[in-house]
């Protein structure tokens, strides 16, 4: 069985260890779990014999995890 994946924003970097994310307890947040912070752009891939873009590739900035939880948010700090 595999675990619904749950997407969201950073709402606020509180300091250079936390931040807090636009989704909470109400969409299933629980402490503990972590989360992947992306860059805001993706890599274009092109295909090097047409110049035909292949698609997007997402850069993982760093992951956080999730230590504090409120309805609507959720703080979470840096691991790696």
């Amino acid at each position: 069985m595999s675990v619904p994946q749950i997407t969201g924003l950073v709402a606020l970097i509180e300091d250079e260890y936390t931040l807090v994310i636009n989704r909470g307890a109400d969409a299933g947040v629980a402490a503990g779990m972590t989360f992947a912070v992306l860059a805001e752009t993706s890599r274009r891939i092109t295909d090097p014999e047409t110049g035909r873009e292949l698609g997007r590739l997402a850069e993982e900035k760093l992951r956080v995890k999730v230590f504090d939880v409120h309805p609507l948010f959720a703080r979470a700090e840096t691991y790696s």
